[in-house]
């Protein structure tokens, strides 16, 4: 018996199962992406079939070898698909993982990331107000930006928000202060503030970095350079991971709502699988406001607004 018609047996025909392409279901940002995916699977009477492979064209062989479970996917184990473009295409592109889907021509799909221009991306709206954040409230006039991989599409939207926030400040977009790093990791942001520094002659009292991982690389290699963070150069990323409330200092960042983009993009599936009508909003974007861009963090302005002692406060944390 074949592989696909095993699943399909095992999920059974009584109700309607969703297919989910997620690659590294265990990271930080997926695994909550697919907690929302699994609670609306269960609002709505449905199986959620989760293909956990990995990115496509990914460089290290043994993780590659996962994807092989994107073969299992048709019409006979599916009746719908949640599709992450940008969680696939960190190695390959775009292009790559559009392609693959052509392999599922009968299979009703829904993109994850709803945005239908990059002005709606929640990219482009949360690097936006991140850089006004540091225009505004810290005068930073000189920023770097650290790029997501190319051909990522969320990449090209935080650096085309970059490009459109300095040009609406009046401010000059210096190319040398621009870096593509090699993939979303640590090592890249550190890879780029030394093209940067030492290939580019850059100056900068400000990096935006595409993502968490990228601007915590960074943060460590202006720090090994002594080159204080924030005093000297201030550090924002993207995501809102859990490593970015504890790198040190803390990292002001981007959050949006992964549980929900998990909840909606199930929901939307099921509603074309019934023939319900459903519209897609787009996903709200918030400032998390650390120290790592200058700002104090926000348990001490609530200490100081609300008059609270340090050692009452102490003993609170303690008890929480």
């Amino acid at each position: 018996m074949q592989a696909a018609q095993i699943i399909a047996d095992a999920v059974g025909q009584n109700r309607p199962t969703i297919g989910f392409i997620i690659p590294e279901v265990t990271s930080q940002v997926n695994s909550q992406i697919w907690c929302g995916a699994v609670d609306a699977a269960q609002a709505f009477d449905v199986n959620l079939l989760g293909f956990a492979g990995y990115e496509l064209e990914r460089p290290d062989g043994f993780k590659a070898q996962g994807n092989i479970l994107y073969d299992l996917i048709c019409a006979e184990n599916v009746a719908g698909l949640v599709l992450w473009t940008n969680s696939l295409s960190n190695f390959a592109g775009s292009d790559a993982a559009k392609k693959l889907y052509t392999k599922f021509p009968a299979v009703p799909m829904v993109e994850l990331e709803s945005s239908t221009t990059p002005a709606e991306s929640y990219s482009y709206r949360g690097t936006g107000t991140l850089i006004r954040h540091l225009i505004d409230a810290h005068a930073r006039r000189r920023i770097a930006f650290i790029r997501g991989p190319q051909g990522h599409q969320e990449a090209e939207h935080r650096y085309r928000a970059y490009c459109d926030a300095l040009q609406t400040a009046q401010l000059s977009f210096e190319p040398t202060r621009v870096v593509l790093a090699d993939n979303w990791f640590e090592p890249s942001g550190k890879k780029a503030i030394c093209t940067l520094l030492d290939q580019q002659q850059a100056t900068f009292d400000a990096v935006v970095a595409a993502n968490d991982l990228l601007a915590i690389g960074a943060l460590q290699e202006l720090q090994f350079r002594g080159i204080r963070v924030p005093k000297d150069v201030v550090v924002t990323g993207f995501d809102d991971i859990l490593d970015a409330q504890y790198s040190s200092p803390p990292l002001t960042t981007i959050r949006y709502p992964l549980y929900e983009m998990g909840w909606q993009a199930v929901e939307a599936v099921a509603a074309q699988i019934t023939g319900r009508t459903f519209i897609r909003t787009p996903f709200p974007v918030q400032l998390q406001i650390r120290q790592s861009c200058g700002c104090l963090s926000q348990t001490v302005v609530r200490v100081v607004a609300e008059n609270i002692s340090v050692t009452d406060e102490c003993e609170r944390a303690l008890v929480a």
